[in-house]
This record gives structure tokens, sequence and C-alpha cells, in this order.
């Protein structure tokens, strides 16, 4: 085999690896968006309450529920509440969030709603804590949460 022959016969095998390579790259990124939507979809129900204090001897349900009920005016009982729990650290994502100048991270209480519908009258109310030191936020996947922070920071983007 001449050295021409070599090097087309090398280059042919080069092009094939880069397409493989590219195949395998865009399949794992599909399925790194599909395991993203069905982490985004476990968490539809789910919010995360920041600035709502819970201490040790308390029910976390029963205090979320009071919140609800005296801060969103939204008729609510325990029991369409399917868990609460306080978070001791902020996600990484959230920490990405904050400014780095700000030490002291706001308590996380993440409440997980049995229905739908409670979950979307507590968004739809919580417009009412505006002037507040409490917000409540969308349970979000970190890459979801990244996405929203690039939109958020764009000029081009007026609202997210």
């Amino acid at each position: 085999m001449q050295a021409g022959q070599i090097a087309e016969v090398l280059g042919a095998d080069q092009v094939r690896m880069n397409e493989t390579i590219s195949r395998i790259h865009e399949e794992s990124r599909q399925y790194a968006l599909t395991a993203n939507e069905a982490a985004q979809y476990l968490r539809r129900n789910n919010l995360r309450i920041r600035g709502l204090t819970v201490t040790q001897n308390e029910d976390c349900r029963k205090v979320v529920t009071e919140f609800i009920r005296k801060n969103l005016h939204v008729h609510i009982g325990e029991d369409d509440i399917e868990s609460a729990y306080t978070i001791s650290a902020p996600s990484r994502a959230e920490q990405a969030t904050s400014s780095p100048s700000s030490r002291q991270v706001p308590p996380v209480v993440m409440v997980r709603f049995l229905h739908r519908d409670v979950h979307d009258n507590v968004i739809r109310n919580r417009r009412l804590l505006k002037s507040t030191k409490y917000s409540i936020v969308e349970d979000l996947t970190k890459l979801n949460m990244e996405v929203l922070n690039r939109l958020r920071n764009s000029d081009l983007v007026q609202k997210t």
C-alpha cells in the first residue's frame, strides 16, 4: 500500500469514527433530556417555600397549612398536603442563583401536594407575598433551574 492510499483509508476511518461519536453524543443528550423531563414530571406537585421557619417540635404539614390559609387565603386542609419538610441546605441550583455576598440563606420548606389543583391555587396566589420575607417557587430540576436563570439574565427576555 502506498502512503496516499494509507492516508485515504485512515481519513475514511477518521470520518466514520467522528460520525459515530456524533451519533453517540446526540443519543446521550437525548437520554439526559428524557431523564430531566421525567425528574421534572415527578416534581410537578412540589413547591419550595422560602423564609418559612419550622421549629423542631412543630408539625411541618400543619405549619404549612396555616401559612397558606393565612397568607395566601387558599382554603386547604392538612390532608391536601402529601408531605412537607424542611431542607437543611439549599440545593446546588439555589446556591448558584444566590449571590455570594448573602451568607444567610433563608430556610426552605419542601411541600408536596396531593392534588395538582391545590398546587395551582397556591401558585396563583403567591403574588400576595410580594413585599414579605416569604417566597414560593416551583421545585425545578438543576437543568431547568439553569435554563431559567439564563433566560432571567438575558437582555432579550423581559419576563420569566
